[in-house]
């Protein structure tokens, strides 16, 4: 009797155990909801938008991806509706680590709400390359030319704008003593003024910038890639010059601290086949984007690699930054 007893209190206690553990092949079994930080009709948003329409096909159930755009502060309200969400794996984003690592660091992650280093990486979707142009009537043409120019001009929007973020990073890692000229509401108003050559350099992501520089409007002297990009391939990269800066936009998929890495996988799993799936990668090629997928490994090391990048010149980062 006592022999029974204690077989049916071991029976109970697995018979607990296994209904109070996930099981993975219930998951999903509703939608996921993917954040997006930026308003509808953006980059950020037009990846997510096509990716979540893909990783449907490779879910368990056939489940929806919904698109959430929750947006402000740059990015940051999105990113710390993510970081705050119930760690349960329904609930996923697309970071832009480039624009949240330099806060976080310069404020503290208290005061960001957030902390790059908590979030749990799903994968990476892009990692796009940054391009220094100046106007095609410039004599500027190689990065010599930059560091003969007593006074090199630089167009910003502003201080603690991105592109005043990657233009210090890129700046000092080079050694160019520049003088900012800002005041420009976006790339909009950047890209005429370089055209015209109110300026001698500028900097910005690489794709949207192809059809200025194959039209002869701008001139691309350095990219900032682990490689180089297909449609600038007779543009060096600084890392073959000898510099050692990488500064791309980081765009990484996250799920809140905590969530279960049983369900990241699955999460993972479905990611990278729709990264890689024949009707996405058209997809890529039509918009003429530039796709990098890589899964939770790599989207950490990516993060891992622009922190180190950040930390090195948080110094000249700080004092602006911790005004934002």
């Amino acid at each position: 009797m006592k022999k029974l007893a204690c077989s049916f209190a071991v029976a109970t206690g697995l018979l607990a155990c296994v209904a109070s553990a996930p099981s993975l092949a219930a998951f999903p079994e509703k939608e996921i909801t993917w954040i997006v930080p930026y308003s509808p009709g953006g980059g950020f948003d037009a990846w997510s938008r096509q990716i979540g329409l893909t990783m449907k096909k490779y879910l368990p159930g056939n489940v929806d991806v919904v698109i959430k755009n929750v947006t402000g502060a740059g990015g940051r309200t999105g990113s710390i509706t993510l970081y705050r969400a119930k760690p349960d794996g329904y609930t996923v984003g697309l970071l832009d680590v480039a624009g949240l690592v330099p806060y976080q660091k310069a404020v503290g992650a208290a005061k960001a709400g957030y902390d790059i280093d908590k979030y749990v990486w799903v994968g990476r979707v892009a990692t796009e390359p940054w391009l220094l142009m100046t106007s095609s009537k410039s004599l500027l043409k190689t990065v010599d030319d930059l560091k003969k120019k007593k006074d090199l001009s630089w167009g910003i929007e502003g201080e603690g704008s991105t592109k005043w973020l990657y233009s210090v990073l890129e700046a000092n890692e080079m050694g160019l003593p520049v003088r900012f000229v800002s005041g420009y509401g976006g790339t909009g108003e950047i890209l005429p003024a370089s055209i015209r050559g109110d300026f001698d350099v500028w900097t910005n992501a690489g794709p949207a910038h192809i059809p200025y520089v194959k039209s002869g409007d701008l001139r691309a002297l350095l990219q900032f890639g682990e490689r180089r990009m297909p449609a600038f391939a007779d543009v060096p990269t600084a890392k073959e010059l000898g510099f050692n800066v990488v500064a791309e936009i980081l765009r990484l998929v996250a799920a809140p601290p905590g969530t279960p890495a049983d369900r990241v996988k699955i999460l993972e799993d479905a990611f990278v086949k729709a990264m890689h799936d024949k009707d996405f990668t058209a997809w890529v090629e039509k918009s003429k984007q530039e796709a990098n997928p890589g899964g939770q490994k790599e989207a950490a090391a990516s993060a891992a690699n622009f922190s180190s990048l950040i930390e090195k010149h948080m110094n000249a980062l700080r004092a602006v930054l911790q005004k934002q």
